[in-house]
């Protein structure tokens, strides 16, 4: 033993000399890894003066632990218990010992002790069963309580100083084993034990049930008992009161039954300091009801504060202080944070309550009322007076105080109401003190977070600063803990429609001062920011920063709409009027310009919400305020007006100097976003919004027309800004033919008129200078709007006018004789991809009533599109644009047709399909292209691919419509349309313009001479087509490709549906094929996109149930693959199945799905499931373990036996077999996952 000491000292001597670190490393990595060093490491901690030297033997003894478990006698595990626990909190917290001297290697030793401890404890705490050993845990729990007992008192009475700190030391080294307990006990924490997962997670629950309460009450008596004291402070408890702190916020780090499960809360105050600092995103703590009593007791906290009362009113704070502060605040932080069930619900104010129900409820507000009147008490601490906060921040200690007073902040708003916040605060003096409190008096929380909010914005915090980047940082909490707290009270708006009387939001005056202040920051900012550079990339996330700022900001303004949207009239009606001089005075716009933009987009935000995927509605706050008339009713319709008179300049002949295309842009989303709330509405309109903006006998109509000869004068009078006719196009005018109503005023307008002749004759001034996206945009929106016009017969003829000279001209280009010639040409290039993306739009905007004249026109463009598919095939814009082309064609035509002309496309299809394999050029691609050239290779290549398999997956819809042909001829009284499903995750008949339930079944239409050569020849299969597509595919697929996320789900959709429908086509691919499709479907399966993985289930079920069918029927199905290890393809898959949902972490919400695919591989590969489960079975550590995973895995055979490839699987035996599954999963993941 002495010789084994001597080598370690030595290496750790010669470790910190570099000429000898690396033999030093190699004697210290041996003694680590020798066998059975228990013995080694205890003489080595029980007689070396070497600190490094005991450090590394602790740390070997603690991975000796784990590695020789099973070895160790349980004699052997006490005894190495209670050497283990006199030694960390007796023999380290001894002052003749170096170890209680302190200092980083004394700590280290500690804690690793400690570490090794708990992980003996924890391995011990289960039976062998994997249950809870009552009396393991209770007499080592009685054990430490005795050993810290003694350690304590065997110090003498304490009156030397020696005795004294000694004993505190023992009582310090005890909560450090509790908090090593916790640590170790927490599922996320817990170390490698090599044990099964539930054995983790049931040592955890029974922790928690039992004794985590208790550590916690154990940690606030100490805690508080030293720090009332005095000894904290005076650095005299030997850090008994920072370990008490530390536990505290350890457990209530916890992860929590009911909470959340698989929450990662790492149980150590830095984490919930590093939890805290992003935007005040907060880890909610959520310990349960249980925990209400302990948490909200006033003995909890209220030490706490007062501890933080006395730390800051000390100059100058000693290190330990300092230490004592940091990790007080960020306990404060987690109590700020408690959620759920913790914190007693607040009865309604219209609720009755009588007797003990009064009493409890009454018990309940008063515990929640003194739990924030603490925690607000924190928080006044650090924050008031705001201007000294700020300077203490900038100079002395440093921002972390008032960062953790920004985060109680936000973290209290998001979890209560301002009333029970503003009550709570009543009686607080300023700096966290308790006054008396009067009847009446209000309370100081609004007014302070005012202040500070206030304080924060005029430093400078509405933008990053690289300087001070934590004061954007608590500026942004604040703001958005004043949108946390000005959010209507659940019942609000349910107490004013049933007549209760209107009150004003209690934060509202406050909430007013505060958004003048942000304005007016803004605009400078905004002004300052006018001569500014920045790159593309920088301005992006500053736009993307800024948009999250102004929707928290909006929720200030619309609290007090009278005075907050009344200064905005004000200022953006005097930044108009700025303007206008500059335009006539020539004076330089910029600083003007950035402002009128911030201020249109605060405007926007004001007045309406987002409305992405629902429909457009007023924010409740300006609806109420409008409905009763209040005073802000006049301030929204003013504002209305303010922003609609900014892009109004574009009509000014004068302002066309100081119109920049950026302003234009804006105008351009500000008019999208409050014409889809207050433009012609589905909705009523509240008050005189409506006659103003709501009927469409008002001057809703001037306003629209208004609104369109805007829109046409930024695509004309701005050529080649990309941006803004994007804007139009994308943003504006999708908006404006969304609702019919609209639609039926476009129509009518002399403006709508003028863009329409202005697109279909093509003119130069607007479509020369738009870019080919921006043309299907506007085709898109113009054919939408035939939504509008009176009858079937007119829209077909609005449609028809529109597109017959793009059609034209795209037909006359497929047909020169000279195409071949032309192909180099760039412009030519361009025109031709900008008429493809034309008639997309046109095809996109499909209704039921315009389809058979959208469909006249494409039907002869057919062959013309075939002959520029083959003569720009080496233009990766053209190409891509016909392929996309191809596949809006069949989307929203296929389901219309009548079964001569739908061959007919099947056919062109097909030729289409043909000619793209033959003039496929990535099919020679060279791999050896520089890195930048294979990026744009796979680019294009993902493009193509994605347009192919959205075609393919339009087709399928051909097998539904054929269905319904045969159903609705077989019982004419049926209905004509039944949905169906298709890979493209549309109902069948309704994409695109969807097809109307009052439409017909079939149009005619389209080209006589291909419907006649269609009848003539046997009906083209959609199976055909899709399998021919996917020969195209399938070789120019591969893993890397399907890291793009659309193709990936594209594909996978495709895949589904085809081994699903097509199964028996798909068992006589050719191998090659067939591997390719197998490897990307393994890729699927083990994909962590959830739709990616379900449509790989679903694929692999239809494999399965093939397989299962064929060979009852006596078929080879899939037989004739082979894997190159000889195993067949089914046993395979059966193979990745089990591993994907035994060993991996497939989602226990797709095993539903996993079951009808295990359970017809089971019946054709009894066997090989036999095989599997005893491997599995095999590969336990232990008997015990083999026999459980075993009998789990029995419970998915049925009573009679293993099932037979003739079997008949029945509804009710796969509805058993789904039930059984699941909880086998559970069990086996619980004894074979290691951790």
């Amino acid at each position: 033993m002495e010789a084994v000491q001597a080598a370690v000292e030595q290496a750790c001597a010669d470790f910190k000399d570099l000429s000898k670190a690396r033999q030093a490393e190699q004697v210290l990595l041996q003694f680590r890894q020798s066998a059975r060093p228990l013995p080694a490491c205890r003489h080595v901690l029980d007689h070396s003066g070497c600190l490094e030297a005991r450090f590394h033997a602790a740390c070997t003894l603690r991975e000796a632990l784990i590695r020789e478990w099973a070895v160790l006698s349980a004699d052997e595990v006490l005894a190495l218990r209670s050497y283990l626990l006199h030694y960390a909190v007796v023999r380290c917290a001894s002052l003749p010992d170096p170890a209680a001297a302190g200092g980083p290697a004394a700590n280290a030793l500690r804690s690793t002790l400690l570490a090794a401890l708990a992980v003996l404890v924890k391995r011990s705490w289960l039976d062998a069963d994997c249950n809870p050993d009552a009396t393991s845990g209770a007499a080592f729990f009685a054990e430490m309580q005795s050993v810290v007992g003694d350690g304590s008192s065997s110090s003498g009475d304490g009156s030397y100083p020696a005795a004294a700190h000694t004993a505190a030391a023992v009582q310090r080294a005890g909560i450090e084993l509790l908090e090593a307990l916790v640590t170790e006990f927490g599922v996320v924490t817990a170390s490698p034990l090599g044990l099964p997962w539930d054995y983790h997670v049931r040592a955890c629950r029974d922790m928690e049930e039992r004794y985590l309460q208790g550590f916690f009450h154990h940690a606030v008596s100490l805690g508080r008992a030293s720090a009332t004291s005095g000894s904290a402070l005076r650095g005299s408890d030997a850090g008994v009161c920072a370990a008490c702190l530390t536990l505290m916020a350890s457990i209530l780090g916890w992860s929590f039954q009911g909470s959340g499960g698989g929450r990662a809360f790492a149980p150590i105050v830095p984490a919930v300091q590093a939890a805290a600092s992003k935007r005040g995103e907060l880890a909610a703590v959520a310990p349960g009801q249980a925990w209400s009593t302990l948490l909200l007791a006033p003995e909890t906290a209220y030490w706490i504060v007062e501890l933080l009362v006395v730390l800051a009113s000390q100059q100058g704070l000693h290190p330990h202080q300092a230490a004592l502060s940091t990790k007080a605040r960020a306990l404060l932080v987690a109590f700020c944070a408690l959620s759920g069930e913790v914190l007693p619900r607040r009865p309604r104010p219209n609720m009755r309550l009588e007797g003990a129900a009064a009493e409890e409820a009454a018990a309940a507000t008063a515990a929640r009322s003194g739990y924030l009147r603490q925690m607000l008490r924190g928080v006044l601490l650090f924050s008031y007076p705001a201007d000294a906060a700020l300077a203490r921040a900038r100079a002395g200690p440093g921002e972390e105080p008032l960062l953790d007073a920004c985060r109680c902040l936000v973290a209290l708003s998001s979890n209560h109401g301002v009333r029970a916040l503003n009550e709570a605060s009543v009686g607080l003096l300023p700096g966290g003190g308790v006054g008396g409190e009067q009847q009446g008096q209000p309370g100081i929380l609004m007014v302070q977070l005012e202040a500070v909010t206030v304080a924060l914005i005029l430093a400078g915090g509405v933008g990053p600063c690289d300087d001070e980047p934590w004061l954007h940082e608590c500026a942004d909490m604040c703001v958005e803990a004043w949108a946390s707290l000005l959010v209507p009270e659940p019942g609000a708006y349910l107490a004013m429609a049933t007549g209760g009387p209107r009150t004003q939001a209690p934060a509202a005056p406050q909430a007013a001062s505060v958004f003048r202040v942000l304005v007016e920051a803004c605009l400078r900012d905004a002004a300052a920011g006018a001569h500014e550079d920045a790159d593309d990339g920088d301005e992006a996330a500053a736009a993307a920063a800024a948009e999250d700022w102004m929707v928290r900001a909006a929720a200030l303004a619309r609290a007090s709409p009278a005075q907050s949207l009344g200064m905005l009239v004000e200022l953006l009606r005097g930044a108009r009027g700025r303007l206008s001089e500059c335009a006539a005075g020539g004076a330089d716009p910029s600083e003007v310009l950035e402002q009128v933009v911030w201020l249109l987009r605060m405007a926007a935000h004001a007045l309406a919400d987002s409305g992405a995927g629902e429909t457009p509605l007023m924010p409740l706050m300006l609806l109420d305020e409008a409905e009763v008339h209040g005073p802000g009713a006049p301030a929204i319709l003013a504002l209305c007006e303010a922003l609609l008179e900014v892009p109004a300049l574009a009509l000014e002949p004068g302002a066309a100097p100081v119109l920049s295309p950026r302003l234009m842009e804006t105008c351009m989303w500000a008019l999208s976003r409050w014409a889809d709330t207050y433009l012609l509405p589905e909705e009523p309109l509240p008050g005189d919004l409506q006659q103003a903006y709501g009927a469409p006998t008002g001057r809703a109509g001037h306003l629209l027309d208004g609104i369109v000869r805007v829109a046409l004068a930024c695509l004309v009078n701005f050529p080649g800004e990309a941006l803004l006719h994007g804007a139009v196009c994308g943003t504006l005018l999708p908006v404006l033919v969304r609702r019919k109503p609209l639609c039926r005023a476009l129509v009518a307008l002399s403006s709508w008129q003028e863009l329409c002749h202005a697109f279909a004759s093509r003119a130069p001034a607007l479509c020369l200078s738009m870019g080919s996206k921006t043309q299907r945009s506007l085709a898109q929106c113009l054919c939408l709007a035939s939504a509008g016009v009176m009858g079937p017969r007119a829209g077909q003829a609005y449609v028809t006018q529109l597109m017959a000279a793009t059609v034209q001209q795209l037909g006359e280009l497929g047909s020169r004789p000279d195409l071949d010639s032309v192909v180099s040409l760039a412009p030519e290039a361009t025109r031709v991809a900008c008429l493809v993306e034309a008639v997309r739009g046109c095809t996109r905007a499909t209704l039921s009533a315009t389809q058979p004249a959208v469909f006249a026109l494409t039907s002869p463009l057919l062959t013309p599109l075939l002959r520029l598919q083959h003569a720009f095939r080496a233009n990766p814009l053209v190409v891509t644009s016909l392929l996309k082309l191809a596949a809006e064609i069949v989307e929203n035509h296929i389901s219309f047709l009548r079964p001569a002309e739908s061959d007919a496309v099947m056919r062109w299809v097909l030729e289409l399909l043909q000619q793209y394999s033959l003039d496929n050029r990535f099919s020679n691609a060279q791999a050896s292209a520089a890195r930048v050239l294979q990026q744009e290779h796979h680019a294009d290549q993902c493009r193509d691919l994605q347009a192919l398999l959205k075609l393919l997956s339009h087709v399928t819809q051909r097998d539904i419509a054929d269905a319904d042909m045969w159903r609705h001829q077989s019982h004419p009284g049926s209905p004509g349309r039944t949905p169906g499903r298709s890979p493209a995750g549309t109902p069948t008949g309704t994409s695109g313009g969807g097809m109307h339930p009052d439409s017909p079944t079939r149009h005619s239409g389209g080209n006589a001479a291909a419907t006649e050569a269609a009848v003539e020849e046997p009906q083209l299969d959609a199976s055909q087509v899709v399998l021919l597509g996917l020969h195209i595919i399938l070789p120019l697929l591969s893993l890397e490709l399907l890291k793009f996320p659309k193709l990936c789900h594209l594909y996978f959709s495709l895949l589904s549906y085809v081994l699903e429908v097509y199964s028996p086509q798909a068992a006589e691919l050719p191998p090659a094929h067939f591997a390719t499709m197998l490897s990307s479907l393994e890729f699927g399966l083990s994909h962590a996109d959830s739709q990616v993985a379900q449509a790989s289930l679903e694929g692999l079920a239809g494999i399965a149930r093939h397989q299962h069918k064929s060979l009852a029927l006596g078929g080879p199905g899939f037989s004739a693959y082979a894997m190159p290890s000889g195993a067949s393809a089914t046993c395979h898959l059966l193979e990745l199945l089990l591993r994907r949902l035994l060993l991996e972490d497939m989602s226990l919400e797709l095993v539903d799905l996993a079951a009808d695919a295990l359970l017809p591989l089971m019946a054709v590969e009894g066997g090989a499931f036999g095989s599997l489960c005893g491997q599995l079975a095999a590969s336990q550590p232990d008997p015990a373990s083999a026999a459980k995973v075993a009998a789990a895995l029995s419970k998915l055979l049925p009573p009679g036996g293993m099932h037979h490839p003739g079997s008949n699987l029945s509804q009710q035996t796969k509805r058993a077999f789904r039930q059984n599954l699941t909880g086998v999963v559970s069990d086996v993941r619980g004894l074979v996952r290691m951790r």
